[in-house]
């Protein structure tokens, strides 16, 4: 009896748990029970239905996230992001907010912490809550790293937004792990973010097939990036207080928008927008000399 795995096509003569061509987890299926199920191909007819989005909050963000023919903007229900950045960019605190303004739009979010316990989660939301003195925070949180545990709990609570913080501190293979986060949350029209840890390239670290099974690549950088090895002190001392809480945003490999750069605050309270900074007035043009009369 031939098995053949509904991920990648791989063929196997006995059914095992695990695919030995992608690595999937039980996704072997009998090949006539496979051609039964398949889907159909069929002829495309216009328009093209846009996607539908949700604001995260941020206008800046909402933009770099891409904007319909309407005017609405913001992350596309459904998709994939893929999150990453340098050591202190803000990482687990965008995740957060992401997840916050997706629960708060009503969306049953279910958050997955790999390294921060109840009380940082809690803390940390609390400190950047817009509402202050806000304890409640409307993310349905589990604390594993085990993806089996994360696959388990999608299931039972049919959660609509999936957050990972973060991708690398799930035991088991990148790769492999967000396949089978990325198969699961397609299956069920489920938006994924994902935080990923960054190599010294600044790249995701792993293979680089992780950089393609997601719909947007969103890089967070701080606008002092490169010099990390310096003290904050140092940094603090050639460059404004602002520019210290400045972010840069990068999106990459966007399907549902542009790729650019744009720029965010991380302050004390969590993620704003820049402020405006106003155009300094024209210099006054000095007054012409006095004319000489010689008469």
């Amino acid at each position: 009896m031939t098995y053949t795995c509904a991920a990648c096509g791989q063929s196997a003569e006995d059914y095992v748990p695990e695919c030995p061509g992608c690595g999937a987890h039980g996704t072997l299926r009998r090949l006539a029970n496979l051609l039964a199920s398949r889907p159909r191909s069929t002829f495309l007819t216009g328009p093209a239905a846009e996607p539908k989005r949700i604001s995260v909050g941020l206008e800046t963000l909402d933009r770099a996230f891409g904007r319909n023919s309407d005017g609405t903007s913001g992350l596309v229900l459904g998709a994939v992001y893929l999150l990453h950045g340098g050591p202190g960019a803000g990482k687990s605190t965008l995740a957060l907010h992401i997840g916050r303004a997706l629960g708060r739009a009503g969306l049953l979010v279910l958050g997955v912490s790999t390294e921060a316990d109840e009380g940082m989660v809690l803390a940390l939301h609390q400190r950047t809550s817009p509402t202050t003195g806000q304890s409640d925070l409307p993310v349905r949180y589990l604390f594993s790293r085990s993806l089996l545990d994360v696959l388990a709990e999608l299931e039972e609570t049919g959660a609509e937004a999936l957050v990972v913080d973060q991708l690398h501190s799930l035991m088991g293979s990148p790769k492999r792990n967000l396949a089978e986060l990325v198969a699961a949350c397609k299956v069920r029209g489920a938006t994924l973010v994902c935080v990923a840890e960054r190599n010294g390239a600044g790249t995701i670290r792993g293979e680089r097939a992780i950089e393609h099974m997601d719909d947007c690549t969103v890089a967070l950088d701080r606008s002092w990036a490169g010099r990390e090895d310096e003290s904050a002190a140092a940094v603090a001392q050639t460059i404004t207080p602002l520019e210290v809480e400045r972010r840069i945003v990068s999106t990459s490999k966007n399907r549902w928008g542009p790729d650019g750069r744009w720029s965010l605050r991380l302050g004390a309270t969590g993620w704003d927008e820049m402020p405006a900074v106003p155009t300094p007035a024209a210099p006054t043009p000095p007054a012409p000399p006095p004319a000489n009369d010689l008469n």
